[in-house]
């Protein structure tokens, strides 16, 4: 697939993004590009992260505001680093992740058994 240009909705906020669709690294271990475009913002993608952690999603659940400190996305930041991802910390709103935090995720729809 040959790289380009669209613009596409977040599919957890809504947010319109205009981005390069480009094949994800495979040696990324988190927040991976999608080859379609279609998918979650970055901000979204990190939430998502963040709600996959039990102790971590139960320390945000009690005190939202850790989301705001330096140090923490900080920590993110080199987390994501360490992790090979696509997105770059820049790329994520740290007052989204926290004005959002409550917002569902889609379900996976299962294929008949």
């Amino acid at each position: 697939m040959q790289d380009s240009i669209r613009y596409v909705r977040c599919q957890r906020c809504n947010l319109s993004l205009r981005i390069k669709v480009q094949p994800g690294n495979p040696e990324a271990l988190l927040m991976r590009h999608s080859a379609t475009g279609e998918g979650l913002c970055a901000s979204c993608a990190m939430t998502l992260f963040l709600h996959s952690i039990p102790h971590i999603k139960q320390r945000i659940d009690e005190k939202r505001e850790l989301l705001l400190w330096d140090v923490m996305q900080i920590q993110f930041a080199a987390l994501m680093e360490m992790g090979n991802a696509d997105a770059k910390p820049e790329e994520v709103n740290w007052q989204a992740v926290h004005d959002h935090w409550e917002l569902p995720f889609a379900t996976k729809k299962r294929g008949k058994a």
